[in-house]
């Protein structure tokens, strides 16, 4: 039995050294976007889903285009704080964190156009982009427990909008936690990620994705949809009432904390673009979660007007060959959250 152990170790010695040295080569070396080569893969050091301070530039191609004829280039530069979020890192506390998924972290978007930096510029006002994180995540994180917020958005796509979780007022050990990797010298975060970059055998996905190519979504009259004619249609009441219900109780959450909360649902490209589905289906999911939050009187920046009539002037708020909003798109959602703040 050793000896089987032993011939498998000395068979797997090469990969193990080739990984290993392939992690000390350009972080995006691998990768055809910043985000995979800055999402972290195991959270032992790192709290935050990037490595921190660092710098990225490339060339990207769109996540359903990538490796198609109808791949968009883009020239994108990403950059990280000490806690590992797109943000230039800085000691200031923030008037307003965006907690949301990958289209506030800004996937295949360069810096500046990502939501919370034009939202800021518009604003002149400190703006963090906390994402991909979820409310709970917020509630636990202690840095906005010391200091808090004036205003807390949340973004979801569409696609997700029924997969909100239950509020965790209750802190456990896990509130206390804070950023190892904003503790530790510059020197020993670099060793850090060389073994987390190890783990995610990026070596081996870029064979893989080279000896077989997959892609995303489906491509209707020029452009791709991340689901197509799979995306959902309608919901329960049942499901919609529960939704509501729950982004209700972050409201109330929020208000009694003298926060601002703002709901901001992302429109699905489907549902602004279901025409060039073969079936033209009519989604009305958002449009129900938006009526019932109308309805509780939660503050909900209502993105379907805006993004119907940017389409109508002919100006996409949508990457091509990507499931991600545009630069217009956030410029479109940032005067829609500019506005709302700015009123109240």
């Amino acid at each position: 039995m050793k000896k089987i152990f032993l011939k498998l170790a000395l068979y797997a010695m090469p990969f193990v050294v080739i990984s290993i040295a392939a992690a000390f080569l350009p972080l995006n070396y691998f990768s055809f976007r910043c985000w995979e080569a800055l999402v972290v893969n195991k959270k032992i050091v790192f709290t935050g889903p990037f490595y921190p301070l660092q710098k990225v530039s490339m060339t990207e191609e769109g996540d359903m285009g990538h490796g198609t004829p109808y791949a968009v280039e883009k020239k994108v530069y990403w950059e990280t704080d000490r806690y590992g979020y797109r943000k230039s890192d800085s000691n200031d506390h923030s008037d307003i964190v965006v907690i949301g998924d990958s289209e506030i972290a800004g996937s295949s978007l360069t810096q500046e156009d990502i939501f919370s930096e034009v939202l800021q510029n518009r604003l002149n006002r400190s703006v963090y982009p906390y994402a991909p994180r979820d409310i709970n995540n917020f509630i636990q994180d202690p840095r906005f427990t010391t200091n808090p917020p004036k205003v807390v958005i949340l973004e979801k796509i569409e696609r997700s909008i029924l997969q909100h979780e239950q509020i965790q007022i209750k802190y456990s050990i896990k509130s206390k936690k804070i950023s190892l990797s904003s503790l530790l010298p510059n020197s020993a975060n670099r060793y850090a990620i060389v073994l987390d970059r190890t783990l995610k055998n990026e070596l081996l996905n870029y064979i893989k994705a080279r000896i077989d190519p997959h892609t995303l979504g489906t491509r209707y009259h020029g452009m791709f949809f991340c689901q197509g004619e799979t995306a959902a249609i309608s919901a329960k009441e049942s499901e919609i009432q529960n939704t509501v219900k729950i982004i209700s109780a972050y409201n109330d959450y929020f208000r009694k904390k003298n926060i601002l909360f703002i709901y901001m649902p992302v429109p699905n490209k489907e549902t602004i673009y279901y025409d060039l589905l073969p079936l033209k289906p009519e989604f009305t999911i958002l449009k129900q979660v938006l009526h019932g939050l109308k309805q509780a009187g939660v503050p909900t920046i209502d993105l379907l007007p805006a993004f119907d009539s940017s389409k109508q002037d002919g100006v996409n708020p949508f990457q091509i060959d990507d499931t991600h909003w545009n630069a217009m798109g956030v410029k479109i959602a940032a005067d829609l959250a500019a506005g709302m703040i700015q009123a109240k």
